[in-house]
């Protein structure tokens, strides 16, 4: 057994003969070892043809090579000497460090291209539908074309490509590619509260009428009832309300409606307390005169009687 492995060993080194020039010969494929010249280390050849090299342009890595002398100036693969991996660098500065694009795919061999693509140039990691062609989720740095960038942000698309969920600028989007406000949402809201915040609340109405003006809303004139009737024979909606059509063509603003609401609550609070007074007058003065008849009826039954008397004497 000694003698069989002896003579292995011997085979293998007379077929290996690293020496200065030396060549190994097999089909056609050569393998040989640069003492010095573009790149130190193995030399791969096919048909006297460099297809790559495996040696290092510095120290304390190993690298390899791929393409000729021309191509090959830039490792394509660098592993250094704490064991840090780069692909596309010569200087990996953690684990596995990429410099270049990264795409993840299905691995059955199809020409479709599914999986997940990293776009270096692109600032964006990207994950195909089956198709290859829709992006069902994707990653994008906004700043690529600038802050407006419509493609830029995250997104997240049905298997058609359209958008469900969309974040770019600050800005998030629900089903829409048009993100206009801090949250954009094209369809319906289902929510157990929403909460919205008010710089100045309607108590203007009531401190207007009481004191005359209005600290939280100078500007503010409660119309009287008669101007109210006059604009809504003209504009059929109540004064400094939208209208049916502005509200078709903008939408409606939670905060601005609760605000106008309430106004015109306590609006109309303010017109039912003065027509409480009105009316009160008016019982009053009823009052007041069913007390005057009664009097004038019993002051004439009283002389009424009296005169009775005076005629029944004189008989």
């Amino acid at each position: 057994m000694k003698k069989l492995l002896f003579t292995i060993t011997i085979a293998l080194l007379a077929t290996f003969n690293m020496s200065g020039q030396n060549e190994i010969i097999n089909n056609g494929n050569f393998i040989q070892e640069a003492i010095t010249g573009w790149r130190a280390g193995l030399i791969l050849q096919r048909g006297g043809n460099i297809i790559g090299s495996f040696g290092s342009d510095g120290i304390n890595k190993v690298q390899l090579f791929t393409g000729s002398t021309i191509d090959n100036t830039t490792a394509r693969l660098t592993i250094n000497n704490v064991g840090n991996i780069g692909i596309g660098t010569s200087n990996p500065l953690d684990r596995l460090h990429l410099s270049g694009n990264l795409r993840l795919s299905h691995p059955q061999n199809t020409p479709v291209s599914d999986g997940i693509y990293w776009d270096f140039r692109g600032r964006a990691i990207e994950q195909f539908s089956s198709d290859g062609q829709s992006k069902m989720i994707r990653f994008t740095n906004s700043m690529a074309a600038g802050n407006g960038n419509p493609q830029g942000g995250f997104s997240f698309t049905d298997h058609v490509g359209t958008n469900v969920l969309r974040i770019n600028n600050y800005r998030v989007g629900i089903g829409t590619n048009t993100l206009t406000e801090s949250l954009t949402v094209n369809g319906n809201i289902l929510a157990e509260e929403v909460r919205v915040i008010q710089d100045v609340l309607a108590d203007y109405v009531f401190e207007s009428y009481y004191t005359g003006t209005s600290k939280l809303k100078p500007e503010y004139t409660m119309p009287t009832l008669d101007e109210v009737e006059a604009y809504t024979k003209e504009n059929n909606h109540l004064p400094e309300m939208p209208s049916a059509q502005e509200i078709k063509d903008d939408g409606l603003e939670l905060s601005k409606m609760t605000n106008l609401l309430l106004q015109k609550i306590e609006e109309l609070t303010l017109y039912t307390i003065e027509q409480e007074k009105r009316i009160k007058v008016l019982e009053a003065k009823l009052t007041n005169t069913s007390v005057d008849e009664n009097t004038l009826n019993e002051e004439k039954n009283d002389d009424e009687l009296e005169n009775q008397n005076q005629t029944s004497c004189q008989e």
